[in-house]
């Protein structure tokens, strides 16, 4: 049916912004509307906001983010189909909700970390001190796989939390500076550190930046939701998790159609999988212990890699290159030459799919050849083409 056709259903997004993960949610829900006939109006989470859109539109259905009981009783009082997206206590209000699937998220970030080498690692905030119930099962079940691996996941003496569990939901938490120093400083080298937030993640940052913790050699930090303007502006860029919102909003909208419909939704919690973590220099790393060949990382991590030798690593290593070359397949099980290999490959990849640079020109500053070297190594060690890589880009592009 046309968006066009008369009468269409009205539908209030309530309690959403239009920006951020916010905006993708809410691009999910307009796309779906769109096959439905459905007008689609947003207002904000305030009670007034509600109550006048309610005296001024012949509301049908809700979407929204339900954050107390006084929203939830303002709904209910409507008798009309709701669907909340709030991963705020959903289940203590009566209505189906969305969320993402915490369990996956929590599995993911563990699994990340272990493949790359941490045997040490943290959870922020850790479970059960965070109003948000999607963020508590995210940190319930990083902390459990952690311990399925027989690893240790250490507390934090002091938390960067923002808002605390307690009676009031509107309690601002005020860390402690000195405690959070300690709790950072006596973590032991390297851990890995799941932070369920990228605001909270990119804070993380900025106090181990200028306390003199490397990110990520002595401590690698992931985030949580990729909001892409938070993570490319942290120092370093920040890891995260990246969350399906637009597919949240899709399934929110199905789920409300179904209602309309009159049929009976067979359960109340609706899992959105995440898409997976999106890297940048703030996990950039494995976790070597070795330190030889972690200062031999480091040193190709922050090398021109178009002049970078094998006998300039190892000169910065402090060992000879024979030796050097021992200790790379003891630890890492390949050749410096293959790392530095390695390392030109997430050079291109990050200039492929975040600039319209010609191939000739990725090829250059990231230290190969030429396009098609590039095109090869790449091939053999991604098992993607240049051309397949670059594709994200264009796609935003449209």
């Amino acid at each position: 049916m046309s968006a066009s056709s008369p009468n269409p259903k009205i539908i209030a997004v309530v309690g959403i912004s239009l920006h951020g993960q916010d905006a993708a949610i809410l691009r999910g829900i307009a796309r779906y509307a769109q096959r439905r006939n459905w007008r689609i109006q947003v207002c904000g989470g305030a009670e007034r906001d509600f109550r006048e859109l309610v005296s001024n539109f012949d509301i049908q259905a809700i979407i929204g983010h339900i954050m107390h009981h006084d929203m939830a009783k303002a709904f209910q009082e409507l008798n009309i189909p709701v669907v909340n997206i709030s991963g705020h206590r959903p289940d203590e209000f009566p209505f189906p909700y969305v969320i993402y699937d915490m369990n996956l998220v929590g599995n993911m970030a563990a699994e990340y970390f272990w493949q790359k080498g941490y045997r040490h690692f943290a959870v922020e905030p850790a479970p059960g001190h965070f109003n948000e119930a999607f963020m508590s099962k995210g940190a319930t079940h990083f902390l459990q796989r952690v311990q399925d691996y027989g690893a240790i996941c250490h507390e934090l003496k002091e938390s960067l939390i923002f808002t605390r569990l307690s009676g009031n939901d509107d309690e601002e938490g005020t860390p402690h500076p000195d405690l959070l120093l300690t709790s950072l400083r006596d973590l032991p080298r390297p851990t890995a550190i799941f932070v369920l937030s990228d605001r909270l993640a990119a804070r993380l940052c900025g106090i181990c930046q200028d306390q003199g913790i490397t990110i990520p050699d002595d401590l690698a930090i992931l985030g949580f939701g990729n909001f892409e303007l938070i993570c490319e502006t942290a120092y370093p860029p920040l890891s995260s998790i990246s969350t399906n919102d637009e597919e949240l909003g899709r399934t929110a909208a199905d789920l409300l159609y179904q209602l309309l419909q009159g049929n009976a939704l067979k359960a109340k919690e609706h899992l959105v999988p995440p898409l997976g973590v999106v890297t940048r220099r703030s996990t950039d790393a494995l976790a070597i212990e070795e330190r030889s060949v972690a200062k031999a990382v480091h040193f190709i991590r922050q090398a021109d890699l178009r002049h970078i030798s094998c006998d300039e690593v190892a000169l910065a290593s402090g060992l000879n290159r024979r030796t050097l070359e021992r200790k790379f397949q003891e630890v890492l099980g390949r050749s410096l030459y293959t790392e530095i290999q390695r390392w030109r490959c997430n050079r291109a990849k990050d200039l492929l799919q975040t600039t319209l640079l010609p191939m000739k020109s990725v090829a250059f500053d990231a230290g190969f050849r030429n396009a098609d070297h590039m095109g090869k190594v790449l091939k053999s060690t991604l098992g993607k083409t240049p051309k397949q890589l670059r594709r994200k880009i264009a796609l935003q592009e449209r």
